[in-house]
């Protein structure tokens, strides 16, 4: 089958799948809200059904809850592929074909754990921190402006757990320049070390600064590019992105956004418990969560939990986790794969995949009964989004950062 006629079905797919009487059932079990259970639902349709239900409710946040980091970055894959597919195809033509469901432009945030704990002497890795603060940034951004479409988080037990900022902290300690501001490139420099940016001589990764006369460099955790500050006097002149690598400015930007390149070290200098918040603090009532595999999410937590000194500020035990998400009204939805049969065999390959906690060995068509969510998913997409990643860090909760 051509590419494009794939794509289409693809696309079709969630349209089609939106008028069964199976997912108008799903619709208003989740408009109701409370806590739910869907079992026979195979883990690679889960990515599958995380989408669905976005398409469902395109202006209700959506937090997937994962195993672990690896599992986490696998069904970030496949989402990133399932949505990608729906608006390739999102012509003129087919969204009147297809008017039940309009194409997702949700904002598709990952939010890791630390992969230290916060009692050890050395600092998460950069990129984790960066797409941590990204995630909680533009969910702050999003509870002032909430303008549709709503968030669709990827995150895994172990971050749940881990406690952050609470919200108005972030934007305290975010800074905005634009053109024509006023302010001294000393007094700027000193303002973003107390936001965790560390001091070098040539900025080159995510959450350095650099200082050189009346430039001065910096890389936003949150920026794909560092940009350059050209300052006369104690005004800013000039704003520029550059190349790490090269050094060579790239383009003229009006204005940049400067949020906390720090979050666990800048959490233990203020030692403020009682200021500490969770990832629910950052949503609003009407988040989804979807808990894949709950029972395993209970262990993993568990398994955590004992490797985490008592009394620690930073921690929330899965528990009391799962009863605050309950005492604030969030609709959460449990998926299992109890009840699926397999329809002819399974590689030794997709089995070791599955068991270690990854998604992409589990290739083979599962087609669980009565489920056409599950079905659907496990028609694998052609193509995969690769996320572009930093050299793998190995830490110690269950997973590998690529």
């Amino acid at each position: 089958m051509p590419q494009d006629a794939t794509d289409r079905a693809t696309s079709n797919l969630f349209a089609d799948l939106a008028k069964t009487p199976a997912a108008h059932s799903v619709a208003r079990r989740l408009e109701v809200g409370g806590a739910l259970a869907f079992s026979g639902v195979a883990a690679p349709a889960q990515p599958f059904y995380a989408a669905f239900v976005q398409k469902l409710f395109p202006t209700r946040p959506v937090v997937v809850v994962t195993e672990n980091l690896k599992a986490q970055e696998s069904f970030q894959q496949d989402l990133e592929t399932w949505l990608a597919m729906e608006s390739i195809v999102q012509s003129p033509k087919s969204k009147a074909e297809s008017s039940e469901l309009p194409a997702s432009n949700s904002p598709l945030l990952f939010y890791p754990a630390w992969e230290t704990f916060p009692h050890e002497d050395r600092p998460p890795h950069a990129d984790i921190i960066s797409d941590r603060l990204q995630t909680l940034v533009a969910l702050s951004e999003k509870s002032v402006r909430r303008p549709p479409p709503a968030a669709l988080v990827v995150t895994s037990v172990a971050a749940l757990l881990q406690k952050t900022f609470p919200p108005g902290e972030i934007q305290t300690r975010t800074r905005t320049l634009a053109r024509g501001d006023k302010i001294a490139p000393l007094d700027l420099i000193e303002f973003l070390e107390a936001q965790g940016y560390e001091p070098e001589a040539q900025v080159s990764q995510k959450g350095e600064i650099a200082l050189r006369g009346g430039i001065v460099d910096v890389f936003p955790p949150t920026s794909p590019w560092p940009v350059r500050l050209e300052f006369f006097g104690d005004e800013l002149e000039s704003l520029r992105t550059f190349d790490p690598l090269t050094q060579v400015s790239r383009e003229a930007i009006s204005a940049v956004t400067l949020p906390p390149a720090g979050e666990l070290g800048i959490l233990k200098q203020s030692q403020n418990e009682a200021g500490l918040a969770t990832l629910l603090d950052y949503l609003p009532r009407e988040t989804i969560f979807l808990l894949c595999e709950p029972e395993s999410l209970a262990v993993l937590a568990d398994g955590y939990a004992q490797q985490v000194p008592k009394a620690d500020p930073f921690f929330i035990s899965w528990p009391d986790f799962l009863a605050e998400l309950s005492r604030r009204g969030f609709a959460s939805v449990e998926l299992t794969e109890a009840g699926v049969r397999f329809a002819g065999r399974v590689s030794a390959a997709g089995r070791a995949g599955a068991g270690a906690g990854g998604r992409r060995g589990a290739a083979a068509r599962v087609l669980p009964a009565g489920s056409t969510v599950a079905a659907a998913g496990s028609c694998r997409p052609r193509f995969l989004q690769q996320r572009r990643r930093t050299p793998a860090v190995r830490g110690n909760l269950g997973g590998t950062r690529h």
